[in-house]
């Protein structure tokens, strides 16, 4: 019998934005598909394939229906949202945790003092 691996989704996090509220769930990238981008990256080139990976999202558009996942509506945000949507996507195909850290541990006792002799060279 053979292994199906299960597909890769990412939930991308826009808490403490201006978008908080905005649900967007992302496919992984296959290797074909991460190694078919152009070196120089342009801005058309990671929204198209941005657009590639989307699943879902919650976008409504200004007559307040619910925009489908698609190329066109993508292209038709504002460039500080795409931009933001886009910086997300990365982040996470990456690995690179979104949203707000999580509190500093609890401080311990300081390391002790190293006690370094001070003898004047002659």
């Amino acid at each position: 019998m053979g292994y199906t691996p299960p597909k890769k989704l990412y939930d991308l996090d826009f808490t403490g934005t201006e978008h908080e509220g905005l649900e967007i769930t992302v496919r992984d990238m296959t290797t074909d598909e991460l190694i078919s981008m152009p070196n120089e990256t342009t801005h058309e080139a990671l929204v198209t394939s941005f657009a590639g990976q989307l699943e879902s999202w919650n976008l409504d558009g200004p007559d307040g229906k619910p925009l489908a996942p698609t190329l066109e509506n993508v292209r038709k945000q504002d460039r500080s949202l795409n931009q933001l949507i886009v910086n997300r996507w990365l982040d996470a195909l990456n690995g690179v945790p979104s949203g707000p850290l999580p509190p500093s541990s609890p401080g311990g006792e300081p390391s002790p003092a190293v006690s370094i002799p001070m003898e004047p060279l002659t």
